[in-house]
């Protein structure tokens, strides 16, 4: 994914929008949606640009995607259950 602005995911990661960080690790941030369409929604999203989709980024890095999803559903067993959404 190349563009000269940063999306709302880098700008929550380099920390210039705030969020409501869940878990952090060195590939991934799951964040509070602050649109939620459940009682609880988090946005997992891995720490990168390089990838416009969930279909390029299981074609280009599945490692990345595969923590992505564990990453989910880590945080749906220990009860943010309701809706978490992997982008």
């Amino acid at each position: 994914m190349s563009s000269s602005e940063p999306s709302i995911f880098t700008r929550i990661i380099n920390r210039e929008i705030p969020a409501d960080i869940v878990f952090e690790s060195d590939r991934v941030i799951a964040f509070k949606d602050i649109s939620p369409k459940a009682p609880v929604h988090l946005l997992v999203v891995p720490k990168t640009e390089a990838y416009a989709n969930v279909a390029q980024l299981a074609a280009g890095d599945p490692e990345l995607l595969a923590e992505v999803i564990a990453v989910a559903q880590g945080l749906a067993d220990r009860g943010e259950r309701r809706h978490v959404t992997a982008h």
